[in-house]
C-alpha cells in the first residue's frame, strides 16, 4: 500500500498506553518506512481530561484532539547500506526515537522508556503493593480479639492494684484505731 502512494496508520507503541505517557514505540514503524523510502507524519492524540460527575460523558462528546506534525525525512538512511545487523539495530531504534519524540511533543505526553506491557505490568505489582500495604495495616479478628484479651487483662491487674491498695489502707486505718491512736474510727 505504501508503495502504491497509500496512506497507512500505525501505532508504534502496540497497545494504548494505560497510564498516560508515551512508551517506546516498536522499531518495526521505522523499519516499515526505511524499507519503502517513505516519510513518518508523527500524529499526537491528546484525550480530553475526564473530571467530575460528568467527566466522562464530557470526554465522549469533546472525543480526541489529534495534531499532525511535519513529515520526517529518513532519506539520508535510504542509501547506506547496511553494515551488520547490529548497526541496523542502532539505525532503527534511532529512527522510532526520533518518531515518539515527535510525537510526544505533538501530543505533549511525557515519554516513558518501556513498552505499554511492562507498564501494565508496573501498575499491577504497584496495586498489588498497595493492596497488600492495605491488608498489612488492617487487623484480622484474632488479632482484634488479642488486642481486646490484653486490654482486659490490663484492666484486671489495674483493679486488682486498687483493691490491694484499698486493702491496705483499711488494714492500716483498723491498726490505727486499734492502737487507739488517731482517735476517730473510720467512717463506712
Amino acid at each position: 500500500m505504501l508503495g502504491e502512494g497509500e496512506l497507512v496508520v500505525v501505532f508504534p507503541e502496540g497497545d494504548p498506553s494505560p497510564d498516560g505517557r508515551l512508551h517506546r514505540g516498536n522499531p518495526e514503524v521505522a523499519w516499515l518506512a526505511l524499507a519503502t523510502q517513505v516519510p513518518v507524519v508523527p500524529v499526537g492524540i491528546e484525550l480530553p481530561e475526564r473530571e467530575g460527575m460528568g467527566g466522562r460523558t464530557l470526554s465522549r462528546m469533546l472525543g480526541p484532539t489529534i495534531a499532525f506534525g511535519k513529515p520526517l525525512d529518513f532519506s539520508r538512511y535510504w542509501t547506506s547500506p547496511a553494515l551488520s545487523d547490529a548497526l541496523d539495530g542502532v539505525l532503527l531504534r534511532g529512527c522510532t526515537a526520533e518518531i515518539m519524540a515527535a510525537i510526544g511533543e505533538l501530543s505533549g505526553q511525557l515519554y516513558q522508556d518501556d513498552t505499554p506491557a511492562q507498564a501494565k505490568e508496573l501498575i499491577r505489582q504497584r496495586r498489588h503493593r498497595e493492596a497488600e500495604e492495605r491488608a498489612d495495616n488492617y487487623p484480622t479478628l484474632w488479632e482484634q480479639r488479642r488486642r481486646a484479651a490484653i486490654e482486659r487483662e490490663q484492666l484486671r491487674v489495674e483493679d486488682q492494684r486498687d483493691l490491694e491498695r484499698a486493702a491496705a489502707e483499711a488494714a492500716r486505718n483498723a491498726r490505727r484505731y486499734a492502737d487507739g491512736g488517731a482517735g476517730e474510727r473510720p467512717r463506712r
